[in-house]
């Protein structure tokens, strides 16, 4: 990033802004809003870990800032975000057409990119399956424990309605 561009404090001004997350000084997303106040840039992100986020003062014109959040992404390549598509978009802005080799590293781009989304989905879906099957286990534990009370319950509620029964048959 340019030395004198200037990074923002978040103060809770209506202000259009592009803001980079971080991890460990790895970049995992760009993105780019209108209003930094609506939360968008701190917003908690269930399948990346985030513990800064910085946010650049952005033009008020939403093709503008699409451009240059499209230019960042490109340049920074984040974790989480398929640059092949913004690739295309800077150029297109641009009124180029790609050339086939960068054609041929768009398309290895958005396969690794691919790769990696279905390995961080793989990866939430056994903390899932996790938390699930110790969740069951424990209703599992529970019912098992519970299940003298509830036979005892209703064997009082049977019995209780066959006595019923016949009180009424015999009146």
């Amino acid at each position: 990033m340019r030395k004198n561009r200037k990074i923002i404090d978040f103060t809770g001004d209506k202000i259009p802004v592009i803001y980079i997350r971080l991890y460990k000084d790895k970049i995992i997303y760009i993105g780019e809003t209108a209003d930094s106040r609506k939360g968008r840039p701190v917003r908690e992100e269930p399948t990346w870990d985030i513990d800064k986020v910085i946010l650049l003062k952005a033009c008020k014109s939403k093709n503008r800032r699409m451009y240059w959040e499209a230019y960042l992404i490109c340049k920074f390549k984040p974790v989480a975000m398929d640059t092949s598509r913004y690739k295309s978009y800077l150029l297109r802005r641009n009124n180029k057409k790609p050339s086939h080799e960068l054609k041929q590293e768009m398309k290895t781009l958005k396969n690794q990119w691919t790769k990696n989304a279905l390995d961080n989905l793989e990866t939430m879906r056994n903390i899932n399956n996790k938390k699930r099957s110790l969740y069951w286990k424990h209703q599992a534990v529970y019912a098992l424990e519970h299940m003298h009370d509830s036979m005892k319950m209703y064997k009082h509620f049977k019995e209780d309605d066959e006595r019923q029964k016949k009180e009424r048959d015999e009146t």
